[in-house]
């Protein structure tokens, strides 16, 4: 399916979309007997046999669409193992128990549209590798959908995921008051709190952190750490001075977010871009999907706005990686953003004055946890000198200045 995409000279092109499989198989067909190996784990816990699958999902997860002889249809989702690193291994099972334990959590705590876990099974004797069994939800992935919605259903879907469904909710659900990833509380029903998971296992915190400050910190020193600063000695200094000159900002800035709503903890989905959003044609959201990287954070810096609109620090076109794509213009983007703005102010006061007073942190996360290549921060300091000239507009959610 071709979508219209944006460059970062605002041409559109139009590309392929999110693939609705990446591969069809059907009973009779060959299959590899590692795929044997893991359906036929499938089958011990599934009302009938498999019939058909398609792969959803391929990367960091295999995730399949089975359909069963007696016509149900389930997602599967593996989490494969890892090849003989003992530290990947961990991060990986750690990721996937704290997403089956968090699904079941809000299944049972809010009205976001999670898929229903059926069945959860661990590498062992009956199974080669971790995975979940759940329910299929309805609707198309927003990434392919948001191109053909009219403009009052792009406004719908900004409301209906504001309001009834995922971002106000999460914002007022009771969390632990501790900056990391979630895991069950024991004893009780509750969280609990472990050091914050990361994208990458090399990104993952050592320790649960108690203020803002500790987590930023920690930011800062894994940037520095990074490779995506580069090897050699100049642009490890040119980065470091960059770095120093930014974090001296940030703590700064720091001393101003006083307001204890600000600083509240705060459950984020840390991936929910337009490809784990379900919605249907009218713009209603209908699922809420992947939330293996999810973490509690304070308010500042859990709120946002819908990924999919951003023009901002690492998406801005003037620093961007040249890999980015837009699947929405700037000006269609400036104007949902102030929609989005309108409807969250109007339903939660706090949410709006956390998302105001947070935007220039937000973006500083935002270039800290970025894994592009960036040799010396050279797109981070060209953001930085940019933003230094937006002065007070950086915290003006309604008066968005475009890039030149």
């Amino acid at each position: 399916m071709l979508i219209p995409c944006w460059d970062s000279a605002g041409q559109i092109h139009h590309l392929e979309g999110f693939p609705t499989s990446f591969k069809d198989w059907s009973r009779g067909e060959e299959l590899s007997a590692q795929r044997r190996e893991f359906l036929s784990a499938v089958e011990k816990v599934t009302p009938s046999s498999i019939s058909s699958t398609r792969d959803l999902a391929v990367d960091m997860n295999l995730t399949l669409e089975v359909t069963l002889d007696d016509g149900q249809v389930l997602v599967v989702r593996q989490c494969y193992p890892s090849q003989n690193d003992d530290v990947e291994e961990l991060w990986r099972t750690s990721k996937f128990e704290s997403e089956v334990n968090l699904m079941q959590w809000l299944e049972q705590n809010s009205r976001i549209p999670v898929p229903s876990i059926h069945s959860v099974m661990r590498r062992g004797t009956d199974s080669p590798a971790h995975f979940i069994i759940m329910s299929k939800l309805p609707g198309q992935v927003l990434m392919n959908s948001h191109s053909l919605l009219s403009s009052l259903a792009k406004v719908f879907a900004l409301s209906h995921l504001t309001v009834r469904n995922t971002v106000l909710e999460l914002f007022r659900l009771d969390v632990p008051q501790r900056i990391g990833t979630t895991i069950p509380s024991n004893p009780g029903d509750g969280l609990d709190v472990r050091p914050k998971i990361g994208k990458q296992y090399s990104l993952s915190a050592d320790r649960v952190f108690d203020t803002l400050e500790e987590y930023m910190r920690h930011l800062f020193s894994l940037k520095r750490k990074s490779k995506s600063i580069g090897d050699g000695d100049t642009d490890k200094a040119r980065a470091y001075s960059t770095l120093t000159t930014l974090e001296d900002l940030v703590n700064v800035h720091l001393k101003s977010l006083t307001s204890p709503s600000l600083r509240r903890c705060v459950l984020m989905h840390d991936d929910l871009h337009d490809a784990n959003i379900l919605v249907d044609i009218h713009g209603n959201i209908t699922g809420v999907l992947d939330w293996e990287f999810h973490s509690i954070q304070p308010a500042v810096l859990a709120v946002g706005y819908p990924a999919w609109l951003s023009y901002d620090d690492t998406n801005d076109p003037r620093f961007a990686s040249s890999s980015v794509w837009w699947v929405v213009g700037r000006q269609e983007s400036i104007e949902l953003r102030r929609q989005y703005a309108m409807i969250v102010k109007v339903k939660d006061l706090e949410y709006y004055e956390a998302l105001v007073a947070g935007l220039f942190l937000r973006s500083v996360v935002n270039w800290l946890i970025d894994e592009h290549a960036d040799p010396g921060c050279l797109r981070l300091r060209g953001w930085m000198i940019s933003e230094e000239a937006l002065g007070e507009s950086l915290t003006q959610p309604d008066q968005i200045v475009p890039a030149k």
